[in-house]
């Protein structure tokens, strides 16, 4: 191909602003309400750019969530362990749990 027709494949400075140009009034008019047709490449080009950035934030805001929720999984039950083992002896937790059953089935008659 020659250097003319290289230079013409929509990618210098005078295609770029007349795409611009148009597209501009279009802008201000929500994808939403747009045919696709009336998206321009450069606006397609942006909008992917952004829902890759958001894609990315979400996916290592997840991953975060993950972590902290199993942090707190675990320290749940190193809690649950330290109130059975170190707090209560085996006749509370029978007493305790009596307790509930009895008020569990009181609920259950009203």
């Amino acid at each position: 191909s020659t250097p003319a027709a290289a230079k013409n494949n929509g990618d210098d400075a005078s295609t770029k602003s007349a795409v611009t140009t148009t597209s501009t009034p279009s802008v201000a008019t929500p994808l939403s309400n747009r045919s696709p047709d009336d998206v321009s490449r450069e606006e397609l080009i942006q909008i992917l750019q952004k829902m890759s950035v958001r894609t990315k934030a979400l996916t290592q805001s997840r991953a975060q969530l993950a972590e902290k929720a199993k942090a707190s999984e675990r320290q749940n039950q190193r809690l649950l362990a330290l109130v059975k083992n170190e707090i209560l002896d085996e006749g509370v937790l029978a007493e305790a749990t009596e307790k509930v059953t009895k008020q569990r089935q009181q609920q259950l008659l009203q």
